[in-house]
């Protein structure tokens, strides 16, 4: 599961609230964070990942989603523009 938020008190809510299901396999990989710019740009730490107008309206979009394999959920972190963090947060990079 992955959530996002502008408040970081909201996503602390929201993760609260998914360990209170009690699902038998959850972790929290990562703790929520404030989202940094992966580009390596200098933009004021901003996150702008170049993206087309219908992609950026398909990973924008308030709700849930859901995909089928791991490799899917990469590429919409990837267009997210939190992939790096995404790997890190998985094991797959330190």
């Amino acid at each position: 599961m992955y959530v996002e938020s502008k408040e970081k008190d909201s996503i602390e809510s929201w993760v609260n609230t998914v360990r209170n299901l009690r699902y038998k396999d959850f972790q929290l990989v990562t703790r929520p964070d404030v989202m940094a710019d992966e580009t390596g740009s200098s933009n004021g730490g901003r996150i702008e990942p170049s993206r087309s107008k219908k992609k950026t309206e398909e990973t924008s979009k308030a709700g849930l989603f859901e995909v089928e394999t791991v490799k899917e959920f990469g590429g919409l972190m990837e267009q997210r523009g939190v992939w790096q963090w995404w790997r890190k947060g998985m094991g797959y990079t330190s």
